[in-house]
């Protein structure tokens, strides 16, 4: 009984640390693949606009 409820225990501290990692990375959903001129995306995390490059990432919520 005593080894199982460490296994528990163990489980659980592993869940606790790693979670909310997961929940903070960002879903990347595609990538700027043709530009013209000149853009800036607006990400949530970032306070101020980030100029948009040829390849760049576009995440979840971006605007």
């Amino acid at each position: 009984m005593k080894r199982f409820q460490c296994f528990v225990f163990g489980w659980s501290v592993l869940m606790v640390v790693i979670l909310p990692f997961s929940a903070h990375a960002a879903l990347v959903v595609g990538k700027i693949t043709r530009l013209k001129g000149k853009a800036e995306i607006i990400r949530e995390a970032v306070p101020t606009p980030i100029t948009a490059s040829l390849g760049m990432g576009l995440e979840l919520r971006d605007r």
